[in-house]
């Protein structure tokens, strides 16, 4: 996924859906890091 072109709104409900922890403290690179990990 081209998660760069996302908007960190749309990263952080990604994450939600995936209930990745600690999602609320991280920055959008962070949020993409663990989106695909």
């Amino acid at each position: 996924e081209a998660y760069e072109e996302w908007t960190k709104d749309e990263l952080y409900e990604r994450a939600q859906e995936l209930d990745i922890e600690g999602r609320s403290d991280m920055t959008k690179d962070e949020l993409i890091a663990a989106l695909r990990s």
